[in-house]
């Protein structure tokens, strides 16, 4: 069986113990790894790197970051923008839905924005710029 690319994911966690997020990806990877080798009749590594974590210092910097784990998709050309809200592998379209997910915590995003359509501009609104960003990201030094 071929693999695929290496594929990623990204969470914005806001840790409530010491190691919290570090046990909880590495109960997520590992659990998935076994779920996915088991299904597939395969054996290994399943993920192409570790885990990394930054630490977010103030609110601007988690919005941020908040929009541009919401336009990922959208800035890897997965999907166009005017699909976010129905794309079925993002938490952009439970920011105020009455559908709960589980990996979903919207109390600071409420907080900041007043309806979806003011955080819905907030997420769009940078969804050229950072493609943008990202085609050019190639010629930036290291």
């Amino acid at each position: 069986m071929d693999m695929p690319s290496c594929h990623h994911y990204h969470f914005l966690i806001k840790q409530t113990k010491d190691n919290g997020t570090k046990d909880f990806i590495g109960n997520l990877q590992n659990g998935y790894a076994k779920y996915f080798n088991k299904r597939n009749e395969r054996h290994g590594s399943l993920f192409c790197s570790g885990f990394k974590a930054k630490l977010v210092g103030n609110e601007d910097e988690w919005l941020h970051i908040l929009r541009y784990i919401e336009l990922n998709p959208v800035t890897s050309k997965i999907i166009p923008v005017n699909s976010l809200e129905t794309y079925p592998h993002t938490s952009f379209r439970y920011r105020y839905s009455e559908e709960k997910n589980a990996f979903t915590s919207n109390g600071m995003v409420h907080g900041r924005f007043g309806s979806f359509e003011e955080y819905r501009d907030f997420v769009y609104n940078q969804a050229a710029y950072q493609i943008h960003l990202r085609e050019i990201k190639h010629l930036l030094v290291d």
